[in-house]
């Protein structure tokens, strides 16, 4: 039991599942630390995880604080705690970490619980073209992002910009998922808010 996850509202069970004692998650080579008023989260090309050995659902964000506050607001979406691999991949993904997500969740259905802005917007983007081993280089130009793939390029506006729409521009159907928080740009801030709606 932590004072400061339950401030925050979240669950023990959660808490449990997490072992959050410490509020310092070790990514390999790096930390994320939180504490109030002070959320570090490493660029890495590690990643940190808790799973089981057999797992059914799979929930990629960027922080472990993100993993469960989003757990914390979206439990019904997800029966099982023994059933989730939590992945926390840090602020920028890296190739390393695609390839050994590729090779460990096959068959998985992936949750990108990512921020509801363009940088998380574009995380969603990131990571689906890492785990499907597709080029997507991005950049940003005039308002726009602007992205090619498959010898095609695509501009989106910075507001229209979405993993559906990226898909639908260059004919994929991935089959991940994505959820972002409605109100807010993260499910951590939502909690911080302590706006559990």
């Amino acid at each position: 039991m932590n004072m400061i996850l339950d401030r925050l509202g979240i669950p023990l069970e959660i808490q449990a599942f997490f072992s959050s004692d410490n509020l310092v998650f070790d990514f390999g080579d790096s930390f994320e630390h939180f504490n109030y008023g002070l959320h570090l989260v490493p660029t890495t090309q590690y990643l940190w995880h808790s799973d089981s050995d057999v797992v059914t659902d799979v929930l990629l964000t960027h922080s472990v604080m993100e993993a469960m506050a989003y757990l914390t607001l979206n439990r019904q979406h997800h029966r099982a705690l023994d059933n989730i691999a939590c992945i926390a991949i840090g602020n920028y993904p890296h190739s390393l970490q695609a390839k050994w997500l590729r090779s460990k969740f096959r068959k998985q259905k992936i949750v990108f619980a990512f921020g509801n802005d363009l940088l998380g917007k574009a995380m969603d983007i990131r990571m689906m073209t890492g785990l499907r081993g597709i080029t997507a280089p991005m950049r940003f130009e005039n308002s726009h992002v602007v992205i090619e793939c498959k010898g095609f390029t695509h501009n989106f506006a910075e507001e229209e910009l979405s993993l559906h729409r990226f898909e639908k521009a260059f004919g994929f159907r991935s089959g991940f998922r994505t959820r972002k928080p409605a109100r807010h740009l993260t499910f951590l801030q939502q909690l911080l808010d302590h706006d559990t709606s």
